[in-house]
């Protein structure tokens, strides 16, 4: 696979985590999710609050797991696992009756949650194989859909529960089964990336030297440490030099520039663009304006 080809496809391993993530979100939708057991059902506060802590026990469980499974036997017959896990978690809980409170731990918390826990890890770890130079941007975007899970599924949960048509039971089957389908089409489209038949990384310096230009910079009065930091955080493919007949640009202090005639003379002979910094008395003292050579 191309440089190109797997930078196209990791943005669409990208697209599918986060639109998995929006429906793997809706577990901490509980707030909303359990009206109708309070409701309805007559279940105390204390009750509803030991499922949510079994909830959010079993899906740090089933991130651990799924973890470990997922070296075994690859992101997707482990997603189709969770897909699986979370859909008769949620079908199972739209079953339930005021006599059936145990049932509740089960469905709920023990299946649905050890499957959200499963898909987390495993579409976390999977996508951002994709982005070893992006880490950050990448889990930044799947926590988004993961955040926002609970702002946009919360609120339509909310409208189909008001609903006399649908009502809860419909609600929590609706939303099992478009969960289980998601996080099984995801394990389908996802896959890790294959460095080794792809011959190819996405580090930075890689990418750089197959993208960008290399530009020779030299340095006249100029600080080469504070050079060094504008171009890593730009990320620029330049290298200072030592020696100004190979450089492809001057970098000059203002303050200097009469002093460097014969570095300005060799750069205008080999017609060199040359820059130079501003005094630090100049108003425009972050500009780099063009030098003229005395």
């Amino acid at each position: 696979m191309s440089t190109d080809s797997a930078l196209k496809i990791r943005k669409v391993y990208l697209a599918v985590g986060v639109f998995s993530m929006l429906f793997s979100g809706v577990l901490y939708a509980w707030s909303i999710l359990k009206i109708p057991f309070k409701e309805e059902f007559g279940w105390s506060d204390s009750s509803l609050a030991l499922n949510f802590t079994l909830t959010m026990c079993f899906f740090c469980l089933g991130a651990f797991f799924g973890s470990l499974i997922c070296k075994r036997i690859g992101p997707k017959i482990t997603l189709i696992i969770a897909g699986v896990l979370v859909g008769a978690g949620f079908i199972i809980t739209s079953l339930l009756t005021p006599e059936s409170l145990p049932l509740l731990y089960i469905a709920y918390a023990f299946l649905a949650g050890t499957g959200i826990g499963i898909s987390y890890n495993v579409i976390v770890s999977t996508v951002n194989a994709w982005f070893p130079d992006r880490k950050g941007f990448c889990s930044g975007c799947l926590m988004l859909g993961f955040g926002v899970s609970t702002l946009l599924l919360g609120n339509a949960i909310s409208i189909m529960f008001e609903n006399p048509n649908i009502g809860w039971s419909k609600a929590y089957l609706i939303i099992g089964i478009i969960i289980a389908v998601v996080l099984i089409l995801s394990g389908i489209i996802l896959k890790r990336p294959d460095e080794n038949k792809m011959n190819f990384s996405f580090s930075r310096q890689k990418y750089c030297e197959q993208n960008k230009p290399l530009r020779k910079i030299y340095l006249y009065a100029v600080s080469r440490t504070i050079v060094e930091k504008i171009i890593e955080r730009l990320d620029f493919n330049v290298e200072i030099i030592r020696n100004v007949d190979d450089a492809d640009i001057v970098l000059a202090h203002k303050n200097f520039a009469k002093g460097g005639t014969k570095i300005l003379a060799t750069a205008n002979e080999y017609h060199l663009p040359v820059f130079f910094q501003a005094s630090e008395n100049d108003p425009a003292q972050k500009d780099l304006r063009p030098a003229q050579v005395p």
